[in-house]
């Protein structure tokens, strides 16, 4: 019985999107698999209905259509989504998935957020080259793939597990006193454990699109 491919959250492009190839197993760029991918992009065009967004993504390098099953009641259809007015075009940081539906590719948006800080659109194109260099240096091998990889395991590590369940569980109660967020300092006082710790967890929760962190603040706040 053959190992189930690793999940994992890649930094991407529209053009490397664009270059993807799809197999029976799923899809994989440069030979290696395609399951979540990250792409920072502007977003605009965006539509709403009762049960789903469509917008087109836009990151410099190429478009291509987005979607996201949500639910919006029919009274919101017009209204600001993620604080963001629909018509306005802006920086969104998204985890997804790539599709095709009669010939044309398009994203399956799980996670999606504003861009902040206009400096996450260039640490997205450095990670982006990065992780592209690091994947091609060496001839790809199992231990190869899975040593450039590692860094992007949507998993969090199993130490940290119970304690980014806590940090979920006390920010699903709406709790906020910073920017509309909790401070990471008060977080660690409540949950009685060190800085460092926390904020492991919450690197990995945010890697996941659980949650969001305010490095200006020093806070965070539920996707």
């Amino acid at each position: 019985m053959e190992d189930e491919p690793t999940l994992t959250l890649r930094p991407v492009s529209i053009a490397q999107l664009r270059k993807a190839k799809q197999g029976l197993s799923g899809w994989a760029l440069n030979g290696l698999a395609l399951t979540k991918v990250l792409v920072v992009g502007e977003v605009r065009d965006h539509k709403a209905s009762t049960v789903g967004r469509t917008f087109v993504i836009d990151d410099g390098t190429g478009s291509m259509s987005g979607k996201m099953w949500v639910e919006t009641d029919y009274r919101e259809l017009e209204l600001p989504f993620r604080g963001v007015p629909l018509d306005r075009p802006t920086h969104f940081r998204m985890i997804s998935s790539l599709g095709v539906y009669a010939e044309k590719r398009f994203l399956t948006v799980t996670h999606m957020r504003p861009v902040a800080d206009p400096h996450e659109i260039y640490h997205h194109i450095l990670n982006i080259i990065y992780t592209h260099v690091s994947l091609q240096k060496k001839p790809l091998t199992k231990a190869t793939a899975e040593a450039a990889e590692v860094a992007m395991e949507v998993e969090p590590v199993k130490e940290d597990k119970k304690l980014a369940e806590r940090v979920v569980a006390y920010l699903s109660t709406g709790r906020s006193d910073i920017g509309g967020g909790v401070s990471i300092e008060k977080m660690a006082q409540i949950f009685k454990c060190e800085t460092d710790e926390l904020r492991v967890s919450l690197e990995a929760l945010s890697e996941q699109g659980e949650i969001y962190i305010s490095r200006a603040d020093d806070c965070v706040c539920l996707m």
